[in-house]
């Protein structure tokens, strides 16, 4: 019992443990502008992750969130570093917070991790082009990201799939195994059967003379 409470312990100890802490470093465009039609505001998220999680943002106004957004897809991160997010609109609408959530865990929680103030307005204009270089930087990292989780996951498959052959033939040779018994006992039995009839024959014979 001691053990067992011990342990129950030590997972809610290692499940408190785990934190995630990030901040926003840098905007791209600045925190105060006028974006176009489905342009991207890209933020650089740093990071410090004490397990895998995904990093998104959202945007707000008032206090409320907004919708019709569309936003970051995000490998997993984990470590320090640095993280890509982005949201854009296709509607015009005026922002005045950014906030970041981080999503990850087991069992699986969201919860956000930082907030940045902004003063941004999408229009109907066109998009501007993206002149910070982190953006691109981090947007290789985060497919490099993304092909590791994808070589893992089909890593992993395989290594599902040579545990499952391995089970069906053990438990092919464990089926042969107990086919081989039963035959073995309806031999034995066979056998048994016989000798009986041969201890009876010799009793009868010897009954004769």
């Amino acid at each position: 019992m001691r053990l067992a409470f011990l342990l129950s312990l030590a997972l809610v100890a290692g499940v408190a443990q785990a934190d995630v802490r990030a901040r926003v470093v840098a905007t791209d465009p600045p925190a105060e502008a006028t974006l176009g039609r489905d342009q991207a505001f890209y933020v650089r998220i740093q990071f410090d992750a004490d397990e895998p999680v995904g990093f998104w943002t959202r945007a707000y106004s008032r206090g409320r969130q907004l919708g019709g957004w569309k936003s970051n897809a995000s490998a997993k991160w984990s470590g320090s570093g640095h993280a890509l997010g982005w949201i854009s609109f296709s509607q015009p609408v005026e922002v005045d917070e950014i906030r970041v959530v981080a999503g990850g865990g087991k069992p699986y929680r969201e919860r956000e991790v930082a907030t940045y103030p902004v003063k941004l307005r999408w229009g109907e204009g066109p998009a501007a082009d993206v002149t910070a270089p982190w953006v691109a930087e981090l947007k290789q990292a985060t497919s490099a990201a993304w092909e590791a989780e994808r070589r893992a996951e089909a890593a992993e498959r395989r290594i599902e799939a040579s545990e499952l052959r391995v089970e069906a033939a053990l438990r092919r040779e464990e089926a042969a195994a107990e086919r081989a018994n039963t035959l073995q006992r309806q031999v034995d039995a066979l056998k048994a059967i016989e000798r009986g009839i041969l201890e009876r024959e010799d009793r009868r014979r010897k009954q004769q003379r």
